[in-house]
């Protein structure tokens, strides 16, 4: 009586055969298959590739013939010419392909003798047209006994599946008879040794099996008394505290705030937390499992946070330092300090690497909010203290002004101690960290009286350089809800950059006009105006004029009157023409 290793090996054997039979019955099929197809595809293809070869050789000669360089361009060309027909004459395939082949070639000849001879470019267009019909119906030939080839291909490969496939059918059935046969040799041991097993509960006990009729069956048996003596090994553990211990760790990481990755010493994410995710914009499904370094994604948050990972791991010297990095997200930069820090085990050896992206965005925009009303404060400083400076500069000459004068250069000199004053006061709330922008204090204000204080300012420095300052203001109610102070603040330096930038001679004139419902207000100047390539970056912060002016302008006053102008709700434009001065315009809404 044969074994039970007996009849598998005698399975084996007869699927080998079978399987190894009809692999060589497939295997010849599509090599004669394969030789066929490339043969007719190949032959197709050279002549399609010849035609599109002659087609370019004629419309080199056709753009040359406009261009009055026919003569020189056909000798060049021919030869190429030549070439692509002579493969054509050689790949005949299809029926008809030689007559076609033969009138491309006796009117291509034909415009090649035509184009030296000093033929009129019409003509040529007109044969060339020809030309590329014919050859057009030689591609479209080609191009349908190459679909013909893949018919009858397809054709031929769906006869020999229905072989594999009934072959296969046979090989299934004999399977099928010898399982069933070698099924009853066993059904009745492993039914005996199933029943031993179902005693056995969860958590033990586990008893042996014993002898087994069947050799296989025995050595099942004996592997199952191993397994046995294993699991009451392992049921010494405490499983229900390792899990509890897992939960707590898993728990603790999804609190943290901060975005945290953790590796294991191949690399590959065992745990992300929904920060991370967040950050990398990707499911943590997607994440965990996989190698940190070939996430299935591109997204640059990613990339640069896997560039920054890798230049860390070939610095080991660099254990415990903060990287920091920017990300774009929602709409904007985001800065974050990445951490890696890697822990071991109790021996000494590695377990893995923790990746912590802690947002510090916060931080970075007080920052730059400090800074920014810093740079503002002291922008506003300037022209206080030059009013100032020319107002006592006057009053000490030895031909001081009039009596009736100095009333007035005092006046002005008390509106720049009390400017001075109220910038002092916010440089001191920003030592207190009170403010990290500049605060509207908004009320009804007339905006006659913003002009008028604006006006007294810079009259002062206008007839000292030459320059005549006007004002137009319209009777009616110009009146706005909004801070007065930084009002004057913005036409003080729209007056100041007019005065900077207009020669002597020159007119500056701030003009109000009331609107339904804004009130607007202009300050134009004569000065040399401002180039088109400078206009779109003229309100940003530290940008300057590329010519005129007078040294030592921070390129911040265009800056602050935008940021005061659009913090009521208004907006401000900018008109100039280069060489005949500027107007900046400021919409300023009611209220």
């Amino acid at each position: 009586m044969p074994s039970l290793r007996g009849r598998m090996r005698l399975l084996v054997v007869g699927l080998t055969a079978t399987f190894g039979l009809t692999a060589l019955v497939v295997v010849s099929r599509l090599q004669i298959l394969e030789t066929s197809v490339t043969d007719v595809l190949s032959r197709n293809y050279r002549s399609i590739e010849a035609a599109d070869g002659i087609a370019r050789s004629v419309a080199q000669l056709q753009l040359a013939v406009h261009e009055g360089r026919g003569a020189a361009a056909a000798a060049e060309l021919q030869p190429e010419f030549e070439r692509w027909i002579d493969v054509e004459h050689g790949n005949y395939t299809e029926e008809g392909e030689g007559e076609l082949a033969a009138r491309i070639d006796r009117r291509v000849r034909a415009l090649f003798r035509a184009v030296p001879a000093g033929a009129d470019p019409q003509r040529v267009d007109a044969e060339a047209a020809a030309v590329q019909r014919d050859l057009d119906a030689l591609i479209a030939l080609n191009k349908n006994a190459m679909f013909a080839a893949d018919r009858r291909t397809r054709t031929v490969a769906n006869r020999l599946l229905w072989g594999t496939v009934l072959t296969l059918a046979v090989a299934a059935l004999l399977v099928a008879m010898l399982g069933w046969s070698l099924s009853t040799a066993i059904a009745r041991p492993l039914t005996q040794l199933a029943d031993r097993l179902r005693g056995v509960g969860l958590g033990g006990p586990y008893p042996t099996l014993g002898p087994q009729p069947v050799a296989e069956l025995q050595h099942v048996a004996d592997e199952y008394d191993h397994m046995a003596r294993r699991l009451e090994e392992f049921e010494r553990l405490n499983v229900s505290a390792l899990l509890e211990e897992k939960a707590k760790t898993e728990a603790v990481i999804e609190a943290i705030e901060d975005g945290l990755i953790v590796l294991d010493p191949a690399g590959v994410v065992v745990h992300a937390n929904d920060v991370a995710c967040a950050i990398l914009e990707l499911a943590r499904r997607e994440i965990v499992g996989a190698s940190f370094d070939d996430l299935a994604t591109r997204h640059p948050h990613y990339l640069r946070l896997r560039a920054a990972v890798r230049e860390f791991l070939a610095s080991p010297q660099r254990q415990g330092e903060r990287v920091e990095i920017t990300l774009f997200m929602r709409g904007r930069d985001h800065s974050f300090v990445l951490r890696l820090t890697p822990f071991h085990l109790p021996n000494g050896g590695s377990r893995g690497l923790i990746l912590a992206l802690q947002d510090v965005t916060y931080v970075r925009d007080q920052e730059a909010g400090r800074e920014a009303l810093v740079a503002t404060l002291s922008h506003e400083l300037r022209t206080p203290l030059t009013s100032l400076s020319m107002a006592l500069e006057l009053l000490q000459r030895p031909n001081a002004p009039a009596d009736r004068e100095a009333p007035a250069l005092l006046e002005t000199a008390r509106e720049d101690v009390t400017r001075l004053q109220d910038v002092a006061q916010r440089f001191l709330d920003l030592a207190r960290a009170r403010a990290m922008t500049i605060a509207l204090d908004r009320r009804r204000v007339d905006v006659r009286e913003v002009v008028d204080r604006a006006m007294k300012i810079f009259l002062l420095q206008a007839r000292e350089k030459g320059i005549a300052l006007e004002a137009a203001v319209p009777p009616g109610s110009l009146t706005i809800a909004g801070d007065e102070t930084k009002l004057a603040w913005a036409v003080s330096n729209l007056l100041s950059n007019a005065l900077r930038y207009t020669p002597a001679g020159g007119h500056v004139e701030i003009r109000a006009v009331p609107e339904e419902d804004n009130v607007l207000v202009a300050v134009s100047d004569t000065g040399p105006g401002i180039p088109p390539a400078q206009r779109e970056r003229i309100f940003e912060r530290f940008a300057q004029a590329a010519d005129g002016g007078e040294m030592g302008s921070a390129g911040l006053g265009l800056a602050i009157v935008r940021d005061i102008v659009q913090a009521h709700g208004g907006r401000i434009h900018l008109e100039s023409s280069v060489g005949h001065g500027s107007r900046f315009v400021l919409e300023l809404p009611r209220g």
